[in-house]
């Protein structure tokens, strides 16, 4: 029964494609220097009938309606065994976590409208995301796409997915209220709070693989709540708000999560600074404190070099072995080269110390994770982008000995190289 929803679904997708004419952009390095990918919907002239209506549509109420399609394949050295029975490529990876096999992790679609007052007085919007595809396992939230005990509501919990559910799945990861009143915004309902750099958006990311530090360090988690930005100035933004819990649609305890932080980007726009943290009580009970921070400095160097260096620190009560605290924090390096209008050049280097042990999973215990990273992006055309890359991974245990947390738990190191290919309308 999957296999012919699966089949109906990617046809439908594959129909509403062809009768459409792609005008999106998908640039290496956006306007921020962030090292990843920008997505921006053009005017749809000379468009056939369904861009003709959803245009009528978008003029009428002022919204953007735009999508796209990703899959991709992983090989891996240490071919492990795929969920259910094993754990693919994680830890290492989450998005395309299956060993040889084909993924199709995102058909997503975003209809969206930005509440722009030009700085003074009001305006009102919104955004609605839908993911279907392999992916979907890492956007649900708790109370929406699976009840409070995390079983599945509509997609099936049934198949050869992590944990045994459903390969494919459908995951609303956004759905929000934008009101901007003079030079405060605001944002009530489900959204990823922007915690660290990696985002779940595959045109907004250098590679295809992700960091531990997205992986396990609850980096751009959905949550639900309300958030309000203040541009004090065109150098300042302030960040604060308030949530249910990370990947919380309902809350499992009671006990709301603040955050707060800001952003700076001097005058010349070549470099910015972020920085936010989020504490509150994300177990059941609601005894136990869990403190989150992410630090991001980027900067762009000339006109086709780009740096970005980032940290996560992760502290949680009662979350060690010894029922104490637990610790984990990481350090990540992305350097990319623009070499033409077609082909972008990168590396990351990630160092992630989970203290105790209880970050990652599945994990062999406390360790230092290390993994470095080169790739590519090249862009035949403005609504395509292919990411192949080359990883290696290893893992050096605090006690030495003992197995390691790849292939299934049974190796220190593991070396994996991937493509994906992302289309965008």
């Amino acid at each position: 029964m999957d296999s012919l929803k699966d089949v109906f679904l990617t046809g439908l997708v594959i129909l509403v494609f062809t009768t459409q004419d792609f005008a999106v952009d998908a640039a290496g390095m956006d306007d921020g220097g962030q090292i990843g990918c920008d997505a921006s919907v053009c005017d749809g002239s000379n468009v056939s009938w369904p861009r003709m209506y959803t245009s009528k549509l978008a003029d009428a109420w002022g919204l953007t309606i735009s999508g796209h399609l990703q899959q991709g394949t992983t090989t891996n050295s240490g071919n492990p065994i795929n969920p259910p029975s094993g754990s693919g490529n994680m830890p290492a990876t989450l998005f395309n976590y299956r060993n040889d096999e084909y993924m199709l992790n995102q058909m997503a679609w975003t209809v969206a409208r930005k509440a722009d007052n030009g700085g003074s007085g009001w305006d009102v919007g919104g955004q609605i995301d839908f993911v279907y595809g392999t992916d979907y396992i890492f956007l649900q939230s708790r109370g929406l796409e699976t009840d409070g005990d995390f079983l599945n509501r509509w997609n099936s919990s049934n198949g050869s997915g992590v944990g045994g559910n459903g390969l494919m799945g459908l995951a609303l990861p956004q759905l929000y209220l934008e009101v901007a009143y003079n030079d405060l915004t605001f944002t009530l309902g489900h959204f990823y709070e922007p915690l660290g750099y990696e985002r779940p958006v595959p045109t907004e990311n250098f590679y295809y693989s992700t960091s531990y530090g997205h992986n396990f360090g609850f980096e751009t988690s959905q949550v639900t709540g309300a958030m309000v930005d203040w541009q004090a100035n065109d150098q300042w933004t302030f960040t604060g708000g308030a949530h249910r819990g990370m990947l919380n649609w309902e809350d499992n305890n009671n006990d709301l999560n603040a955050f707060a932080g800001f952003t700076y980007i001097p005058a010349g726009k070549q470099e910015s600074l972020q920085f936010l943290f989020d504490i509150g009580k994300e177990d059941d009970a609601g005894t136990a404190y869990r403190y989150l921070h992410s630090i991001t400095f980027s900067k762009e160097i000339g006109n086709s070099w780009s740096y970005v260096i980032h940290s996560d620190f992760g502290a949680e009560q009662h979350a060690a072995a010894d029922g104490g605290m637990a610790y984990w924090y990481n350090v990540v390096q992305w350097l990319a080269y623009q070499i033409d209008d077609h082909w972008a050049m990168g590396v990351r280097y990630e160092w992630f110390d989970d203290i105790d042990g209880a970050a990652v999973s599945p994990t062999p215990g406390p360790g230092v994770y290390h993994d470095i990273t080169l790739g590519l992006n090249y862009k035949p055309n403005k609504s395509v982008i292919v990411r192949p890359e080359i990883r290696w991974d290893w893992f050096d245990s605090d006690t030495g000995v003992g197995p390691g947390p790849f292939a299934n738990g049974t190796k220190r190191n593991q070396f994996m190289a991937a493509v994906d290919m992302t289309l965008s309308f």
